[in-house]
């Protein structure tokens, strides 16, 4: 019997560290979900203040089940995907549930 109970508690703090332990970029982390959106900046994501805000851009990457992660969340990548030259502003959205994660890189600009 305490065989089971020692297998179970050790399930349970590995499968935390699991998965807390798969989230970068991220200011928290919920161990069963996760949806936060930040700068990832200390200037609140404002790299040049001269620039308006006219598109958005976007890339992301993908984890399933931590296992494959796919994708391309570079800010050269949301510059492609927008057509944006200049850039305003970058921020970060990170989702991920118990199988599968999300990190958005959101660009502004020109």
């Amino acid at each position: 019997m305490r065989f089971l109970k020692l297998v179970k508690i050790t399930s349970v703090v590995s499968l935390t560290f699991f998965y807390t332990g798969c989230v970068q970029n991220t200011p928290v982390a919920g161990m069963i979900y996760s949806d936060i959106k930040h700068s990832g900046l200390g200037t609140g994501g404002i790299i040049n203040d001269g620039v308006q805000p006219t598109k958005e851009g976007y890339s992301i990457c993908q984890s399933y089940a931590g296992l494959v992660a796919l994708g391309d969340c570079t800010i050269e990548e949301a510059q492609r995907d927008s057509g944006i030259t200049k850039i305003r502003s970058v921020e970060y959205e990170t989702i991920i549930y118990p199988f599968y994660g999300k990190f958005t890189t959101v660009i502004k600009g020109e």
